[in-house]
């Protein structure tokens, strides 16, 4: 997830499989993805990777868990893409909570970990109304 490339990623799960013609490994089963201080876990985890064996995208799904310092997110389906180094959590709500920054919960979060922003999209195509809710944390001057 966060920082340079060449950080190593380590996994963890019940049971792998390899499906060759697609170039995805499958993880079922308490699965655990971390990279240096980024953490992903579910209960299964689908894994692309290119020609080079180096990580496209991941997608997660069911009890998904999104932990960084100082922040938890917490949803049903996840996908990280590697090349704009961003994940997008769902979820009834998905929700994430900030230590310095509050918390939100929307249908929709993205993470955009270059920049360490989280943006919130209540509309998506089965929750059409929208619904978004922000608490902020103020700061004492």
């Amino acid at each position: 997830t966060s920082g340079a490339s060449a950080v190593p990623v380590y996994a963890a799960a019940k049971s792998l499989g390899y499906v060759r013609d697609q170039s995805l490994l499958r993880y079922e089963g308490e699965t655990d993805v971390r990279k240096g201080t980024d953490r992903i876990t579910s209960d299964n985890m689908d894994v692309y990777l290119n020609e080079n064996n180096e990580l496209v995208k991941m997608i997660a799904q069911k009890a998904v868990v999104l932990t960084q310092p100082g922040r938890r997110a917490v949803g049903s389906w996840l996908q990280y893409t590697a090349a704009d180094d961003v994940a997008v959590l769902r979820g009834t709500p998905a929700v994430v909570e900030d230590v310095e920054n509050g918390s939100s919960q929307a249908a929709e979060l993205t993470f955009n970990m270059r920049d360490n922003r989280v943006t919130s999209n209540g509309k998506t195509k089965t929750n059409t109304n929208g619904r978004l809710k922000n608490v902020y944390k103020i700061k004492n001057q």
